[in-house]
């Protein structure tokens, strides 16, 4: 399988059309954990990090988008695209699954 070069990885990251799905898939994944059921193991730090989610964005802040290319199922759509076609090669299901897989390690539970 081909991986995404380290270079556009990284461009990828920082791009804001993908910064802002990866911001929305945020948002939506923050609500999604804030209705989730107590007894989810790591539950008050995913919560903790939900509310901040739903909070302002700091500015400056490029957000989780830097994390999000980072994520192999994101890395592999990316490398099968042309460069104009980058966006096209990502559906939102994988920025969303992205996001999920993150949310534990983003939060700081490892359990």
């Amino acid at each position: 399988m081909t991986d995404l070069p380290l270079l556009a990885e990284h461009r990828l990251g920082e791009d804001p059309d993908f910064a802002a799905r990866v911001q929305a898939a945020v948002r939506r994944v923050a609500r999604n954990v804030l209705d989730e059921d107590p007894s989810t193991p790591g539950h008050p730090m995913r919560v903790q990090l939900a509310v901040r989610s739903l909070g302002p964005q700091i500015g400056g802040d490029p957000g989780y988008g830097p994390a999000a290319a980072g994520d192999p199922a994101i890395r592999a759509a990316a490398s099968t695209a042309a460069d104009t076609d980058v966006q096209a090669a990502i559906g939102d299901d994988l920025v969303l699954d992205a996001v999920r897989r993150l949310w534990n390690p983003l939060c700081g539970w490892s359990g």
